[in-house]
Parts: C-alpha cells; structure tokens; sequence
C-alpha cells in the first residue's frame, strides 16, 4: 500500500501533471498532417494557455479578496471560501506522503488550471483534448486521495475552468482579426521553413 501511496502523491503534485499535461501541448502545436490542421493545434494551444493562467487567477481571487480581506470574516461568504482540508477536518493522519498546504482548499487552483487547459484543447481536438482530461481527472482524483482536497473543491475548480474558457473562447472570437493576422504570419513562416 506505501507503494501505491507514493505513486497516486507523485500525481498529486503541483508540478507533475501540469508540466506532463503542458508537454502534450508541445507536442500538439508541432504535430499535423497538413499546414491547416498546424494552425489550428497551434490555436488550440493557444487557448489552452491561456485558459489555464486564466481559470487559476479565477480561483484565487475568492481567496485573496474574501478570506484575505478582515470585513467579511463570520460572513457566509468567508466560510464558502475560507474551507478547511481534509487534513485539518480528520487529522494529518488522511495525508498520504504529501505536504500540507496553507491555504483554503475551495475552489482547487489545481482543478481550475488542469481543467482549464484540458477543456480548451477538447473543444478544438477531441481526440488529444479527451488525453488531457483524462490526465487532469486522474491529478484531481489523487488529490483527494492524498487528503488536501474534498470532491466538491474539485467541482469547484472545474466550474471555474468552465468559466475560465468560455471566457478566453470568447475574447478569441472578439480579437479574431488580430488571430486572423497571427496565423497568416506563422503560415508564412511555416512555407517558408
């Protein structure tokens, strides 16, 4: 069992699966088959990045502008986002071989930024998209193994990664132009490398 322990820890980490889940990236924006089907991994990229940074800025305002601001301590509020882990609730003993971190557990940053990327690369290519969601389920669920977060945090977090790309999909529809102009550049780089 210390063994399994170690591995599912080893998921939960805060660099492990992002970094795997960005390295999928690298690979999507230079695989294709033709120069089109680049362009629009390249986007998808693209979003995903950007939905990523974006869904755990989301899920760090309630933290900072609520449980870090003394005027709304004893509200309803201050407790929706001021949540203890699991740890603190049963004990350290629930934590599996993994750090205790500090802060509230409500919304997972973690949730957010994993389902943030993965959502915004499902949305362009189902196929690499399902892969990513997969890996960010498999981070989230260990997570909740490892005792630093409740399945609702998880939910939470990826509401706030729903959020996060309806966002960005709609700030790329709205500067579509400038997107228009980017991809003719790389197009012609791509021709002409």
């Amino acid at each position: 069992m210390d063994f399994i322990d170690r591995i599912v820890s080893g998921m939960a980490n805060d660099y492990f699966m992002l970094v795997a889940m960005c390295l999928v990236l690298v690979g999507l924006w230079f695989s294709a088959r033709n120069p089109d089907e680049r362009l629009r991994n390249q986007v998808a990229v693209m979003k995903a990045m950007a939905s990523m940074g974006t869904a755990s800025g989301f899920a760090s305002i309630p933290i900072i502008t609520i449980v870090g601001n003394e005027k709304y301590i004893g509200t309803w509020i201050y407790s929706v986002f001021n949540r203890p882990r699991p740890f603190e609730v049963f004990g350290p003993s629930v934590v599996h071989h993994f750090y205790m971190p500090h802060d509230p557990s409500f919304p997972s940053n973690m949730a957010a930024a994993a389902f943030g990327l993965a959502l915004a690369v499902w949305f362009m290519n189902r196929r690499v998209g399902t892969w990513l969601m997969i890996m960010a389920s498999l981070v989230c669920v260990s997570r909740i193994y490892v005792g630093v977060h409740f399945p609702s945090d998880i939910l939470g977090g990826f509401v706030v990664a729903a959020l996060a790309v309806g966002v960005i999909y709609f700030l790329f529809w709205l500067f579509r132009w400038l997107l228009r102009l980017l991809q003719s550049i790389m197009k012609s780089l791509f021709v002409m490398g």
